[in-house]
């Protein structure tokens, strides 16, 4: 009930502001210093997004830990993750660093926007920040889940959903704030009657070039805009790709570790490394083995059910050349 009472105090004001503002809007009402009322939903929908992201967050850190081994194996999943985070961070900074210089090159020359290696880099920065407050939430949260699933279903939902809406929240919030502030400085400070009439000019950078026609101003503001969201996407395509990467061999030592604790003999349980395609083929359409158990997309399972149905069907028939065939059993599970 907490939570909701929480969530009331900021939608309903909020509502009621976006109800007044359209109003406004609808009534030709006074814009104020030029930007519609309307537009303030924006920022003011960011720092409502950041104000949740940050109750929920302590509401999660809030809850119990666990046991001992409960906090053990989530201060080693923590190291690892932060371990991880740190290495692509300090790869991704290189990339960004070279980017930016192309961008202040093109920006020097006047062959591109000078605003946009600054937004590249405020892009690549909320993204990466938003990425390590997602994975500081994610590996607090693991054993404060587990210890809440001991009690009740419920329970473990509360925490797990909290901790997991921080990360959704972050990234609106800060997006929607940072292309505010942007959208904000340049309309207000830099791109101003007077900047555009007699040019604007900043440690030897043309920012405005004089005469500028203002029409093309939105242009330069959508431009710069634009180049924030790529900074952001560019920085979460390193995540994306990185995080496959670390979440698969992860995933592997998890299992190596488990087989060995649990003394499972050698060869009774087989992990194999390498491509899905590749990999599961060869498997598929090995000779020796007699059960394949699939479950996935249903085009993958066409697939599989296509060349294990070949193998069958061709080990039949030169088995019915022999006196004892051997029998062998296929089944798929989508």
């Amino acid at each position: 009930m907490k939570t909701f009472r929480n969530l009331a105090l900021v939608s309903v004001p909020m509502f009621g502001f976006c109800v007044t503002a359209v109003a406004a809007e609808g009534s030709s009402a006074v814009e104020a210093s030029g930007t519609p009322l309307g537009w303030w939903i924006a920022p003011l929908s960011s720092i409502a997004a950041l104000v949740f992201a940050y109750i929920f967050y302590k509401q999660m850190m809030n809850s119990e830990k666990g046991n001992e081994t409960m906090e053990e194996i989530a201060s080693y999943v923590r190291e690892g993750a932060y371990a991880y985070l740190f290495r692509q961070y300090s790869v991704v900074a290189v990339a960004f660093v070279v980017l930016s210089v192309i961008f202040g090159a093109l920006a020097y020359f006047g062959i591109q926007n000078p605003f946009v290696p600054v937004a590249f880099l405020t892009g690549g920065f909320f993204s990466g920040l938003c990425g390590f407050l997602g994975m500081k939430t994610a590996t607090n949260a693991s054993s404060r889940t587990a210890q809440g699933a001991t009690v009740s279903l419920n329970r473990a939902l509360q925490v797990a959903f909290r901790s997991g809406s921080v990360m959704g929240l972050v990234v609106v919030g800060f997006g929607l704030l940072d292309i505010s502030l942007w959208y904000l400085i340049l309309d207000k400070l830099v791109y101003t009657d007077a900047h555009m009439a007699n040019g604007l000019r900043l440690f030897g950078i043309t920012l405005v070039q004089a005469g500028m026609n203002p029409e093309s101003r939105l242009a330069e503001i959508t431009t710069t805009m634009i180049t924030f969201g790529m900074g952001a996407s560019t920085q979460a395509l390193f995540a994306r790709v990185g995080g496959g990467i670390y979440t698969k061999a992860a995933d592997v030592g998890a299992d190596l570790v488990g087989k060995v604790e649990a003394g499972i003999p050698e060869g009774v349980v087989n992990i194999v490394h390498g491509g899905g395609g590749e990999v599961g083929m060869s498997i598929v359409g090995h000779p020796d083995v007699d059960l394949v158990s699939f479950t996935g997309s249903t085009v993958v399972g066409k697939k599989i059910s296509e060349v294990a149905a070949h193998r069958i069907a061709r080990r039949s028939s030169s088995c019915s050349r022999v006196s004892s065939p051997t029998r062998r059993r296929f089944s798929l599970r989508e």
